[in-house]
């Protein structure tokens, strides 16, 4: 797939909305919602523990491997979590992963920013958003929109992620 650095989840067709992502097992009743202009996708979790990490939402870049790039991504929880969990970014080899913890007071039906973070690309070039926690939770609904890859050249990294 062609690379499009940013996903808002806004367009004039599925395709466009999706820009290549797609919901994965780590998530049911997966779909694309709009709130006034804003687009975003939204999906019942499935919890699983860090070992067990599945996509909720996946996409293959075409991009060079090895090359920097930085990721973000905003989400938003519907009901407050019963327990402390993640939301990890990491490819299907686990080579890479980021970690945005979610306490259970984290603020509800508010659009937060995940954990921003730099990587030089694996080899698979694809990339997973899911969920881990200690144990296996209750499915929850989550959103996420504004999800980002961007080309980044290292030097211009904050300096605690280098």
């Amino acid at each position: 797939m062609s690379y499009q650095p940013c996903t808002t989840f806004e367009g004039a067709t599925e395709v466009i909305k999706r820009n290549g992502w797609e919901n994965g097992p780590g998530a049911s009743k997966g779909e694309l919602k709009t709130d006034g202009k804003n687009g975003y996708w939204s999906g019942q979790a499935n919890m699983y523990v860090a070992e067990k990490v599945m996509p909720a939402l996946h996409k293959v870049f075409d991009m060079v491997p090895g090359t920097p790039y930085w990721f973000s991504f905003d989400y938003r929880i519907v009901s407050a979590p019963s327990e402390f969990f993640y939301i990890k970014v990491t490819d299907p080899n686990r080579w890479v992963m980021a970690s945005t913890p979610v306490e259970t007071n984290t603020p509800v039906n508010q659009w937060l920013t995940g954990r921003e973070f730099g990587s030089n690309m694996v080899p698979s070039a694809e990339l997973w958003i899911g969920l881990s926690g200690p144990r296996h939770l209750e499915p929850f609904l989550i959103e996420f929109d504004n999800i980002c890859v961007r080309e980044r050249p290292m030097d211009s990294w904050p300096t605690a992620t280098r």
